[in-house]
């Protein structure tokens, strides 16, 4: 009888120690921000290329971007040759990615937390816009929050 029950309690513990198939994790927005995410990537490995022509096709035109303190909108090229910096922040691969769907376009805001001695909350929140048209993702605004 002892047997009877040492072996089944060894038999129960060997089986709750097998590694079991995990079921996959039913996340369609997760999965659905792949692509976006994918794209991201390539652009920040593109900022360190010495060829703009990736980054100038998925740079809007005009955009305005409140950390470069021009006031106004700028050009795509003014940003790459005087505001490159500002597109790749320190904490490059720490960053959230938040949809904001209209009737007529996809807004993807890519959001880093920045710390910042000077700032009174202690940190501040760096947004990069992209727009999702004619098949591919645009950068259209860059800004921060307090």
């Amino acid at each position: 009888m002892k047997s009877t029950i040492r072996t089944t309690i060894l038999v129960l513990t060997l089986l709750s120690c097998q590694k079991r198939p995990q079921l996959p994790v039913a996340s369609s927005s997760a999965q659905a921000l792949q692509p976006v995410d994918a794209f991201w990537k390539s652009f920040q490995s593109a900022l360190q290329s010495p060829s703009d022509t990736f980054l100038l096709s998925h740079i809007q035109d005009s955009l305005s971007c409140t950390p470069c303190s021009t006031g106004s909108t700028l050009s795509n090229q003014q940003l790459l040759a005087d505001y490159r910096p500002i597109l790749r922040p320190d904490s490059v691969f720490h960053y959230s990615i938040y949809p904001d769907t209209t009737d007529t376009d996809t807004l993807y805001h890519i959001n880093y937390t920045i710390d910042c001695l000077d700032c009174p909350e202690g940190t501040y929140n760096l947004i990069f816009d992209l727009a999702y048209r004619s098949e591919r993702y645009l950068l259209t605004d860059i800004f921060t929050v307090p």
